[in-house]
């Protein structure tokens, strides 16, 4: 059991997410590399339209096992990654029902490019400024033996 848990918390903490299996089609994986690459294997594009598809079918199997108006809380950067999601939520959910929290420092990139993005979408942000926050050892230690399993330090703070 513990084994599990620890095993969970490795992937939220390595993804900031937990992933849940679909039932999106991702049979396109099950390929040989050496040898039978499939049909359009060898077009990029075809792998990118597969991809989006899956993730789409992923968000939308997701999203159909949350309650009725639930508020989604994304964590989101500048990167990719969160940007995907968010994409994802908004194919899904009407924006009110999205949050967005953004952490750092007021003129870095992750934290400029979230404002920039959820004033386009019209989505309630939530920005935790850590420029004045400091941080030593002594403090990181002792937050984490507070905690009952391992988590990321914007958890923590």
């Amino acid at each position: 059991m513990r084994e599990t848990i620890i095993s969970e918390y490795e992937k939220y903490l390595y993804l900031s997410y937990l992933p849940i299996p679909s039932e999106a089609d991702l049979q396109w994986l099950n390929c040989d590399f050496d040898y039978d690459f499939g049909v359009g294997i060898e077009d990029e594009k075809w792998w990118i339209n597969e991809g989006v598809k899956a993730f789409k079918q992923t968000m939308a199997d997701q999203i159909v096992t949350t309650e009725n108006n639930a508020l989604h809380v994304l964590p989101l950067s500048g990167g990719l990654d969160s940007r995907a999601i968010l994409g994802g939520l908004l194919d899904n959910l009407p924006n009110s029902q999205i949050i967005a929290a953004t952490y750092g420092i007021p003129g870095a990139w992750d934290y400029e490019i979230a404002k920039q993005i959820t004033r386009k979408f019209g989505i309630q942000h939530e920005v935790f400024d850590l420029t004045h926050d400091e941080w030593n050892i002594d403090q990181l230690i002792k937050a984490a033996s507070r905690l009952k399993y391992p988590v990321s330090v914007h958890q923590s703070y």
